[in-house]
């Protein structure tokens, strides 16, 4: 099987050399495609071999995420003329299996026949309060152990055909449909540094095309939260005690299942935020390896 994988970046370089190394392995170097926002010499460097896309860089406006996402989701249609699934999503969203299941790309084949889309089970994964910063030479996961569900962004991530991506990729036009063994680690709360320097780049581009006025919808609302926001997850999940992913897994994927709804603004079908909004979960020992 032929797969694919999409993402776009501005200068966020630590979080792409993740996303290279964890795709790279799956599909080869030469599949990978990466949208720049701008011109990035580090990152033209960093992404040799892949395919890059540059994107001008003029201004940054209230309709930019809309826009990026209807551009990425015609890219992505294009591809599925050549490719037979297309792995996307944010450069710090990382897709991988549970080795129970097999590699990810087992369960990319395993499931071609199942639906147009496989969407994941999302883990927030954050910096616990005795885990040092990220050491980019050694797996990520083998240096974090907890992460926080997050429902609405168990995104449709893994595609067989032709679609239409919602802002985000939370949803699209083909029903949710949740694949076992599969995972997508977000990878915004895992380090303090460099969460600290992607919010102080938007922080930046905000100031420079608008400030909060400019940026106030509530898809922009990261960006107006900044770094601050971040720290306060991450302290609130540090006091919170960790309940084992495995035991919790059954009946989250069930809650999943069972609430989904159209999303208030694109209206496709997607999952719900879990009931308990601050449900930490410690990821099991084999995860460790996985990217």
């Amino acid at each position: 099987m032929d797969i694919a994988a999409v993402t776009m970046v501005k200068d966020e370089v630590e979080l792409l050399q993740i996303w290279l190394k964890s795709y790279e392995a799956v599909c080869g170097r030469s599949n990978l495609f990466v949208f720049v926002h701008g011109h990035s010499v580090e990152i033209e460097n960093l992404a040799s071999g892949c395919n890059l896309i540059h994107v001008p860089r003029k201004s940054v406006g209230p309709s930019f995420n809309s826009l990026r996402w209807a551009m990425i989701s015609s890219f992505i249609n294009m591809l599925h003329e050549s490719y037979d699934a297309v792995i996307t999503g944010d450069v710090d969203e990382i897709c991988f299996s549970d080795p129970n299941y097999g590699s990810l790309r087992d369960i990319i084949i395993g499931n071609a026949s199942k639906s147009p889309v496989l969407n994941v089970f999302c883990l927030d994964v954050f910096e616990g309060k005795l885990e040092k910063d990220i050491d980019l030479l050694q797996p990520v996961l083998s240096q974090r152990s907890l992460a926080l569900a997050n429902g609405s962004y168990c995104k449709p991530l893994i595609s067989y055909s032709g679609l239409n991506y919602a802002q985000g990729a939370h949803c699209c036009n083909h029903m949710p449909y949740l694949a076992d063994g599969l995972y997508m680690a977000h990878l915004k709360y895992a380090s303090r540094r460099i969460s600290k320097k992607v919010s102080e780049m938007k922080t930046k581009t905000k100031d420079e095309n608008g400030g909060d006025d400019a940026f106030r919808s509530a898809v922009h609302t990261s960006w107006i939260r900044g770094y601050p926001y971040i720290d306060r997850v991450i302290r609130r999940a540090n006091k919170r005690d960790p309940q084992d992913l495995d035991l919790c897994l059954d009946a989250l994927r069930l809650e999943l299942k069972s609430n989904m709804a159209p999303h208030k603004r694109s209206k496709m079908m997607a999952f719900l935020p879990f009931k308990e909004s601050e449900l930490v979960l410690r990821m099991p020992e084999r995860f460790r390896e996985q990217f």
